[in-house]
């Protein structure tokens, strides 16, 4: 009983962060500057992308007798501080991993303490638990710098954990945009039309994945387990995302459906002609 005591609380601390799997570490809690002000715009090299170098921040947290609890690796991006539009991406970025340290110290670092000791009781080895962080640029142009992040975690479950976040910026001035600064047209239509895409491409003909591979309800949770955040732009189209069991089971892992612009005919808000 007690073990599996420990073992609830220590779902519950990882649900804190990683919610249902449907939206993980929704980050940072930071008011993105007004999409309207009138900011200096970058300076872009010659081909009109932003230069986007990587950070890390390598950090251990160990237990007051020196035992390694958590390994913390994350790789972020990072834009030349030469305007407000980068100072504003970068602040963005500042924030997440103020965020993820301060989870790894306050909640993961509790559950794991609660784990060395269970195990020193039962015999067994503890291994410490893991962060580690990578991102892509999906889209970098003079408007648009698109981010797509994955986080995977070890905290000592049956299985390893990834969840994915993305950003898109508008480099006027560094504004996070949300999905509806995107489109022309009201919420409805373009959800719906991401839906039917979505749906679309699950049960095309020789699809990569097959229908099979999906929950049996698919067709529902396509519309009730979407995030409106779980997007990115790239010179193809829209990404939208689906994070770990929401559609699928584990062994499918997140799910990925490019829609190409061109399918949002006379909807879009943004000019994504020749990117």
């Amino acid at each position: 009983m007690k073990k599996f005591l420990s073992f609830l609380i220590l779902i519950a601390v990882i649900a804190s962060l990683f919610t249902g799997c449907k939206k993980p570490v929704k980050e940072p809690d930071v008011t993105p500057p007004d999409k309207t002000e009138t900011q200096t715009p970058p300076a872009t090299p010659s081909d009109d992308k932003q230069k986007v170098d990587t950070r890390t921040e390598n950090r251990i947290v160990s237990s007051d007798d020196g035992k390694k609890l958590i390994s913390i690796d994350l790789s972020l991006p990072s834009l030349p501080a030469d305007s407000e539009a980068t100072l504003n991406v970068n602040a963005y970025y500042d924030n997440v991993v103020e965020k993820y340290l301060a989870h790894a110290e306050y909640d993961l670092k509790p559950a794991a303490l609660e784990q060395l000791k269970m195990n020193a009781e039962q015999g067994l080895v503890f291994h410490e638990y893991t962060l580690d962080s990578d991102y892509a640029v999906t889209l970098n142009t003079k408007e648009y710098l698109s981010i797509s992040r994955e986080l995977d975690y070890d905290t000592g479950g049956a299985n390893p954990g990834v969840t994915l976040n993305a950003e898109t910026f508008q480099m006027s001035n560094g504004g996070l945009m949300n999905l509806s600064d995107v489109f022309s047209v009201p919420k409805d239509t373009y959800l719906n039309m991401i839906f039917k895409e979505v749906i679309s491409q699950i049960e095309a003909p020789g699809s990569k994945t097959d229908r099979s591979n999906y929950f049996e309800n698919y067709k529902g949770l396509v519309k009730s387990s979407f995030d409106p955040a779980d997007f990115y732009l790239s010179p193809e189209g829209i990404t939208v995302f689906y994070q770990l069991y929401s559609i699928a089971p584990y062994a499918a892992g997140v799910q990925y459906f490019t829609i190409p612009y061109d399918k949002f005919d006379g909807m879009l808000k943004i000019d994504m002609a020749g990117k």
